[in-house]
């Protein structure tokens, strides 16, 4: 058996309402499960965030530490470090998958 690779999606203030529903195809056309990364977003967004993956057996959100957005290659730089089976993934928050 092969391991699932985990995908990263990054999340900033404004944008988790328009692009989070973007996941579910994602989770419709593949088997791999995605980490949603908080990336100085406020609030509502945080709890829509949580209540989206804890729907989701495949999904887990994390927050970057610190205050505000952070720069897109320090984002990148944190998540690295996280454990993950198989290579390092990640998708821009405005993929969608059609097959």
């Amino acid at each position: 058996m092969t391991q699932r690779w985990t995908f990263n999606i990054v999340y900033t203030a404004g944008t988790v309402a328009y692009l989070l529903p973007f996941v579910h195809s994602l989770l419709q056309h593949s088997d791999a499960d995605f980490r949603l990364v908080d990336n100085g977003c406020l609030p509502p967004e945080r709890r829509l965030l949580a209540a989206f993956a804890a729907r989701h057996p495949r999904l887990q959100v994390w927050t970057m530490p610190g205050e505000g957005c952070r720069p897109h290659g320090e984002v990148l730089n944190s998540l690295r470090q996280l454990p993950a089976p198989g290579p390092f993934c990640f998708l821009d928050s405005d993929i969608v998958a059609s097959g």
